[in-house]
């Protein structure tokens, strides 16, 4: 993991943003390394959280962003700080689950120096069953 990447995850922690790791890496952590070109953390859709999540960027040092609680509590928004092969992708949804489902199973890991929180693993493959991209699926079959 970058140093940016470490950076940001402790921002989010230090706010206490509620969010957890979807994607790649979340399907490299289970045991399926493939490259992914970002990170995507899936944030909870709440006035409150969004108020700590743009606390967490603005120390993070993203301030010209300019992000808003309404365009951070809407369905289906993402957004993209930095570039490819750092690029995090903030994301407010995943197919076939609600933030309020995969937060009872979300798991507290340690990914080197750095506590963060991780979709478990049986909502990680409902999530990519859900998505029916090629790619999810192939994903869905090399996890164990």
């Amino acid at each position: 993991m970058n140093k940016d990447l470490k950076e940001f995850l402790k921002s989010f922690n230090a706010q206490k943003v509620e969010y957890m790791i979807v994607g790649g890496i979340a399907v490299a952590y289970y045991g399926y390394p493939r490259y992914t070109g970002d990170i995507d953390v899936w944030v909870k859709k709440s006035r409150e959280n969004a108020n700590k999540i743009i606390s967490a960027i603005n120390n993070f040092g993203y301030a010209g962003l300019d992000l808003s609680i309404e365009e951070l509590i809407k369905d289906n928004m993402v957004f993209q700080l930095g570039v490819e092969p750092n690029r995090i992708d903030m994301i407010t949804d995943v197919d076939g689950l609600t933030y309020d489902e995969a937060e009872k199973n979300k798991k507290e890991v340690l990914i080197e120096d750095v506590e963060t929180y991780m979709i478990s693993l049986a909502d990680l493959k409902k999530n990519k069953k859900a998505s029916g991209r090629h790619k999810d699926l192939e994903d869905i079959e090399n996890l164990p």
